[in-house]
């Protein structure tokens, strides 16, 4: 072979002619001649042989001086070297017949060599050199050159580049024995490849192992690798008797390999025994292989790792802990370091150190991307020990701690669909955190009832956290576990309801009653879904929920739906009387009505009691004050300590108080002296029934917490404090009303209520004819009123009616008329 300086020496080989005159072909050869051919250009990464154009003038040249150079230079690791040599003085001849066979071989043979040793060098991996390096491979072959193992093993490594893991076997088959050392490499990055995730091919990984442990001419090393990749997919798949029993058999036969080898295998065997619980023999294996092992080889991490895990499921777990710690502060870059950072999260959380145990997983998260992690643990797999942290700080009641550990899963899971099981612990960890917000609650139905505010707001918050991620996980069953689904759904829709949130419950209870209309709960499911309809002030479509009901007592297949449309009765009667309609009210009272007869329902149970309430309340409503009387003492007689007596109380005051006012204004017609006397004792008897009855129930709504009070309930209790001292008033007894109303004022002081304390005390002090007093009240009842909006008047809930206005107007005029004060 020539030297350098021979090289340097020759002469220079010409271009060939010209291409031809027809300017269009001309750019058209151009281009074809340049995509069919590889250059390097190490900028771009991309290894192609550029075209050079010149003018051939000179004879043919002599091309094997020039291969000779290309072919040192390759030696020397001079690549691009290398190419632009082939590129400047071969390639612009490849068209000519100017190269003889033997030049054509060695040709092709150094482009796919520059290129492939080229991309090795530049750490390049661009599919284009791929192309070209087996292009030029097969060309020479073409050539008829019988390629050497080296490029066999170079070609057959390009395809596995490619993904073509098929012709890379069909090529590494044809690598004679005596070139083991080239094969080998090859043969392991070939299974490494069947077994890289999402979709090992485990079975045909093992083909390729079974092949190279029956070669007797593989070397040790190869062998021991063999052994060892054939024992983790076997572990794998779940034979691990099998697997320990092969080791056992296996490890005496490899006594020639190094220490580092027999380490990895006791390792295995290790991780087998482990695996049947047989922690003991594993651990003794851990420290066989400890005691072989360097800290500086490549799997001492791992055999930490294994003895990390051992200590951990004996109960050690601060030893545990102090071996993961050791692995991620010092082997921070091996495969061992992601499981440790498990090992410390799961390690710290049961050393009482959720913090450090947070700290580790959000660590390891922060990290997963950059490890490059292509196999374990897998993301699921992180996942998973979150979720068993999760599920641990459920059961010592922590569901914010839990919740804590769900969001590092989600994080985890990022740009994926949450599995069902993430789905689901973290729905408990919201409903876990609402009840325990919820304590003070007074109601288990409806957890809001009776909370502070600020604390309102949170427990709502997880409710429709929790029935968010139950919807979800009902979602992900809908095809494969029908009870599953139905059981999540229902749930959904029911944190749903309970949070308030009536709108998503409506479509929930909507969604489970039509998708699964034989089911035991889709009756009740149209029943809610009429309640959260009537709750959201639909009434029109709450009536029609409820009508179907009671339509169809019977559902298809049989299923018995009655004891939800009889449920319906009084739910569709007060729809009727709050949707602003009087047309249908006669219809409300027949409902109720029915419900009262004794067909449907016992007078013990809920229904019978709620109608008694309702019509009760029409009655007072529709002016009906002695019929309302009557069901109010029924409810009271039938139901004593019932959770509404307060409010129930404050209505029969109403009913006795406007019974009073009717009897009063019958006063006004001409009447014989028996019947006026008669009826101002009854008169008298209403008004001062009416006074016990306010009086019972301040006391009762009083002893409640103001958060525990519904608005409802909290205005019934302002208005019977006012009007008891309207009564009071009425009855002569002004001493009396004056203190009610003084204790109204105060303790409504910012309420418009107030004016009317403010005018009964004006009127009260002008009846009693102490006009200074009434001048001086008459201008603090003026300047209150001046003190607030005309709007505020448009109240109908307020304890104050026309009446009330023109009593305080006669009584502005008498003092007005009177003078002034001296």
């Amino acid at each position: 072979m020539p030297d350098e300086t021979e090289q340097n020496d020759a002469p220079e080989t010409e271009a060939p002619a010209p291409a031809p005159a027809d300017p269009v072909e001309r750019v058209r050869s151009g281009w074809r001649e340049l995509w069919q051919v590889p250059v390097l250009l190490a900028a771009s990464g991309v290894l192609l042989l550029g075209v050079a154009f010149a003018v051939a003038t000179a004879p043919d040249p002599e091309f094997g001086p020039v291969l000779t150079r290309a072919e040192q230079l390759i030696e020397r690791e001079q690549y691009e070297d290398a190419i632009d040599l082939l590129n400047s003085r071969v390639h612009p001849w490849t068209n000519r017949d100017v190269l003889t066979v033997p030049d054509r071989q060695r040709y092709h043979l150094a482009k796919a060599r520059s290129i492939y040793w080229g991309q090795k060098k530049l750490e390049i991996n661009d599919d284009r050199n791929h192309v070209s390096i087996i292009r030029e491979y097969m060309e020479a072959e073409r050539q008829g050159l019988e390629l050497p193992a080296r490029d066999v093993a170079a070609l057959a490594d390009t395809y596995l580049s490619r993904g073509e893991l098929n012709a890379a076997l069909i090529r590494l088959a044809t690598i004679p024995s005596s070139a083991n050392a080239v094969r080998e490499p090859v043969i392991r990055r070939a299974v490494a490849l069947l077994l890289r995730p999402p979709s090992p091919d485990r079975n045909r990984a093992l083909e390729v192992l079974a092949d190279v442990l029956a070669d007797p001419t593989v070397s040790i090393d190869q062998r021991v690798w063999a052994v060892e990749a054939q024992s983790r997919i076997r572990l794998d798949q779940g034979y691990v008797d099998e697997t320990i029993t092969r080791l056992l058999r296996e490890i005496p036969r490899l006594d020639q390999a190094g220490p580092a080898g027999r380490a990895r295998l006791h390792l295995l065997l290790a991780r087998a025994y482990g695996m049947i619980g047989a922690d003991r023999a594993a651990m003794d294996q851990v420290n066989l292989a400890e005691s072989l092992s360097a800290a500086g080889d490549g799997h001492y991490p791992m055999v930490l790792l294994e003895r990390g895990r051992l200590e951990q499921r004996a109960g050690n777990a601060a030893a545990a802990r102090d071996t993961y710690a050791g692995i991620t502060a010092r082997y921070a870059h091996s495969e061992a370091y992601p499981w440790a950072m498990i090992g410390l999260g799961e390690t710290e959380a049961l050393l009482g150190s959720p913090e450090l145990s947070l700290e580790a997983y959000d660590k390891l998260i922060d990290e997963y991307d950059a490890l490059g992690i292509l196999g374990e643990p897998t993301r699921e797999r992180i996942m998973l020990s979150l979720l068993d942290r999760a599920g641990e700080a459920l059961v010592i009641a922590e569901p914010r701690l839990a919740l804590r550990y769900t969001t590092l899963g989600e994080r985890i899971m990022r740009g994926r669909p949450l599995p069902a099981p993430l789905l689901e612990t973290i729905a408990m960890a919201h409903r876990r955190s609402a009840e325990e917000l919820s304590k003070g609650s007074t109601t288990r139905a409806n957890p809001l009832v009776g909370l502070d505010p600020s604390i309102r707001v949170e427990v709502q918050r997880h409710l429709i956290a929790a029935a968010i991620n139950r919807r979800f996980h009902a979602e992900s069953f809908v095809l494969t576990d029908i009870r599953r689904y139905a059981d999540s759904l229902w749930e959904a829709a029911d944190l749903f309801d309970r949070a308030g949130d009536q709108r998503e419950a409506v479509q929930a209870f909507k969604t489970y009653a039509e998708s699964l209309p034989g089911d035991a709960r889709a009756a009740e499911a149209r029943f809610r879904m009429a309640e959260a309809l009537r709750a959201m002030g639909e009434y029109q479509a709450a009536a029609e929920a409820y009508q179907d009901l009671i339509e169809s007592r019977h559902g298809t297949g049989g299923q018995d739906i009655g004891v939800w449309a009889d449920a319906s009765y009084v739910p569709l009667a007060q729809t009727y009387l709050y949707d602003e309609n009087p047309d249908n009210n006669a219809e409300a009272e027949r409902l109720l009505r029915r419900v009262l007869d004794g067909s449907m329902t016992g007078t013990t149970t809920r229904m019978f009691r709620d109608a008694l309430v309702e019509l009760a309340f029409l009655y007072d409503r529709s002016g009906r004050s002695a019929r309302a009387i009557e069901r109010l003492e029924e409810v009271l007689r039938r139901y004593p300590g019932d959770a509404e007596e307060g409010l129930i109380r404050y209505r029969l005051g109403e009913a006795h108080r406007r019974l009073a006012e009717d009897i009063r204004q019958s006063l006004e017609d001409s009447l014989p002296p028996t019947t006026r006397s008669q009826r101002a004792d009854l008169l008298a008897n209403h008004r001062e029934e009416a006074i016990r009855q306010y009086e019972r129930s301040i006391a009762i709504l009083g002893m409640k917490r103001e958060a525990d009070r519904s608005r409802l309930e909290e205005i019934s209790l302002r208005n019977a404090h006012f009007y008891l001292g309207d009564l009071l008033s009425d009855l002569g007894r002004y001493d009396d009303a004056i203190r009610a109303y003084d204790l109204a004022r105060d303790r409504y002081s910012r309420d418009p209520a107030t004016l009317v304390a403010l005018i009964q005390i004006v009127n009260i002090h002008v009846a009693q004819g102490d006009l200074r007093r009434a001048r001086t009240a008459n201008e603090r009842a003026r300047r209150f009123y001046l003190s607030l909006p005309d709007s505020t008047w448009d109240d109908p809930a307020l304890p104050m009616n026309r009446r009330d206005w023109q009593a305080w107007l006669d009584a502005s005029s008498r003092l007005l008329a009177a003078g002034p004060s001296n």
